[in-house]
């Protein structure tokens, strides 16, 4: 059965019923590494396939500073998924940029063809941007599990 199939009648039309919940499990993805990452300058939900920007997450004014990195980031990724798909059906998990004042991290949400790109500042360490963003990839698999979205994982 769809997930369209499954909406109960009445309200609205199935379609932006089912929009809005996605959106709303995007959203509680981001806010969640927002928390959790005091360094974060921008975080974004992007789809893997076509590289669209599907939620965004920011503060402060540092944003505008690395606004064209991160337009480059999802197409980055695309590129690097599909590099390292070619060696033997590998499948990429994570990758890390370290630059002089910015950490750039980008995992993949495998369940959905999504990944998460995360800006922040040098001052907080990698291995805890990266585990923070694990965290929130696990919960918001999981949510979508539960409340029976297809996944692929």
């Amino acid at each position: 059965r769809s997930r369209l199939d499954m909406r109960p009648q009445g309200g609205p039309p199935a379609t932006e019923q089912l929009v809005a919940e996605e959106t709303a499990q995007r959203l509680q993805l981001l806010e969640e590494v927002y928390q959790q990452v005091p360094a974060l300058i921008q975080v974004f939900l992007f789809d893997l396939l076509t590289g669209a920007v599907l939620a965004r997450k920011g503060r402060g004014d540092s944003q505008v500073k690395i606004g064209m990195l991160a337009e480059k980031v999802p197409a980055m990724a695309l590129y690097l998924r599909d590099l390292v798909a070619t060696d033997d059906d590998d499948r990429m998990e994570d990758v890390e940029i370290g630059a002089s004042r910015v950490t750039v991290v980008v995992a993949v949400v495998e369940e959905t063809q999504e990944a998460v790109a995360l800006f922040a500042d040098k001052s907080q360490p990698t291995t805890l941007i990266s585990g923070a963003v694990q965290r929130a990839i696990r919960a918001y698999a999981a949510r979508l599990r539960a409340r029976g979205v297809p996944t692929l994982g």
